[in-house]
């Protein structure tokens, strides 16, 4: 037995004979705020997470139309924020011989809401509310 499992963003582009071969499709939505805050957890396991308030972050991901792939830029940019804060001087560690930067160690810190609000303002979605709406009614008309 062979499963073929294939993913598109843009169902609508594709021909009747690729989707003859497909005959299940299934819609799979944005993250709900329960879905993003797992999402984060996931994403940030192992760091200090005691202060970010969890419920607002995820609100405003949904809020935002992310997908799991904008949350996980999200966190990325956050993780580089607190990096940027506990390790001022990181830039000059890029002059070390190799040998001595592989002995260096990042210092880490809590992950807070100001990080995440910097990463708001440089992660965007690339999805309108029209376009999932547009998601909606391919799946409407082409879905299981």
């Amino acid at each position: 037995m062979l499963l073929t499992l294939a993913a598109t963003n843009a169902p609508w582009d594709l021909d009747e004979a690729i989707l003859s071969r497909f005959p299940l499709r299934i819609y799979i939505p944005l993250p709900d705020a329960k879905s993003c805050e797992e999402i984060i957890k996931i994403q940030l396991k192992g760091l200090d997470i005691n202060s970010l308030n969890m419920e607002k972050i995820s609100e405003i991901c949904t809020r935002k139309n992310y997908s799991g792939r904008d949350i996980q830029s999200l966190c990325q940019e956050a993780l580089r924020s607190m990096i940027r804060v506990h390790n001022p001087d990181l830039y000059k560690k890029s002059e070390l011989p190799f040998e001595e930067l592989k002995k260096q160690i990042l210092t880490v810190g809590p992950i807070i809401m100001d990080y995440f609000q910097n990463a708001f303002e440089r992660i965007k979605s690339p999805l309108s509310q029209h376009d999932i709406e547009r998601f909606k009614k391919w799946d409407e008309d082409f879905g299981v």
